[in-house]
């Protein structure tokens, strides 16, 4: 029997601990939660320090944590409302397919939204949207024997500190800020209000249990608390906070599935140029295109742009998209 745990709002650090102690522990569980206070939580493939602005973070005592599954870095606080969802590798109801993996344990959350009244679509492989633009962000993957699910609703968000948490240069913080507006939203803005976190909860227990069955009532028992605590010492250690995740070309950050900015720093004729690259469904759809702000000439940046221009409506691979820039101009 798959157990629940219902924990409400919890102290940050334990809303990442508990859901890997319980797939460590082998424990198959649907947990519910919130956090208290405000972080940022990275994903297994990235390093902070490449990521995130930590002197910002650190003067505004906003936590880090770096996850043991993938997804991309994300702003966290008391306005949003996680899921965990805990099964076994070998439980013949887990697809192995990472797509239906997601559209079989998504299914619940979109009812639940679409019984608020919102217009809630999944948008493959892991994003649920309103409108058109994400509410609700998912990651997954392995920890131990065990598959997890980890996302989330957004009833309010902090755009600007999402903006502000990030390692960026002025000019890709600016589209990252503006990106967000066009392609974030919130439960709040689709339905002028935010209904109760026990509301929420409860139409999720009533929607996974269609799919994981009968749910066995639980709490954090002594013996996953100890794991809690261990896994506090590990993940929070030097080691695991600044081990080098995947080196990258470039800067890419994600907005929503099927959305990026891949900022690109160029010299051409002299003169230091930034490229903010914006790719949607699979291809690239706009080239912006600004200087250092001291010796650039306007007139080079329009040279640049027409020389760029051949990389419009390219199908969106990091690595082919640099390589034909590097083609253009020398990198």
């Amino acid at each position: 029997m798959v157990k629940l745990f219902r924990l409400g709002d919890i102290f940050w650090e334990d809303t990442q601990l508990i859901y890997h102690a319980l797939a460590n522990l082998n424990i198959e569980a649907l947990v519910l939660d919130s956090p208290k206070e405000e972080y940022v939580c990275l994903g297994f493939h990235q390093n902070p320090d490449d990521e995130l602005d930590l002197e910002y973070c650190d003067r505004n005592n906003i936590g880090v944590f770096r996850r043991e599954i993938g997804g991309g870095s994300v702003w966290l606080d008391n306005r949003q409302v996680f899921y965990n969802i805990i099964l076994r590798k070998d439980n013949p109801i887990v697809p192995r397919l990472t797509q239906n993996y997601f559209s079989k344990f998504l299914k619940p959350v979109v009812s639940v939204c679409r019984n608020l009244g919102m217009e809630a679509e999944f948008n493959p492989i892991c994003d649920i949207l309103a409108s058109g633009r994400k509410f609700s962000g998912n990651g997954g993957g392995e920890i131990g024997e065990c598959k997890v699910i980890a996302g989330g609703l957004l009833l309010d968000f902090e755009f600007d500190k999402m903006a502000n948490i990030m390692n960026l240069n002025s000019s890709m913080k600016d589209h990252f800020r503006e990106s967000m507006d066009n392609n974030l939203t919130t439960i709040q803005n689709e339905m002028g209000q935010t209904p109760s976190k026990n509301e929420i909860f409860d139409g999720l227990i009533r929607e996974f249990e269609d799919i994981l069955g009968p749910f066995e009532i639980s709490s954090i028992t002594p013996e996953i608390r100890a794991e809690m605590d261990r896994l506090r010492s590990y993940y929070f250690s030097d080691k695991w906070m600044h081990q080098r995740g995947v080196n990258n070309l470039g800067r890419e950050i994600k907005v929503r599935e099927g959305y990026y900015i891949l900022g690109v720093d160029v010299n051409f004729k002299g003169d230091d140029h930034h490229l903010a690259i914006f790719s949607e469904d699979g291809q690239v759809s706009e080239l912006k295109i600004t200087g250092d702000g001291s010796t650039d000439r306007i007139e080079d940046q329009i040279e640049l742009k027409k020389r760029l221009s051949t990389i419009i409506k390219m199908d969106y691979d990091q690595r082919k998209i640099i390589n034909a820039i590097s083609d253009m101009i020398y990198l």
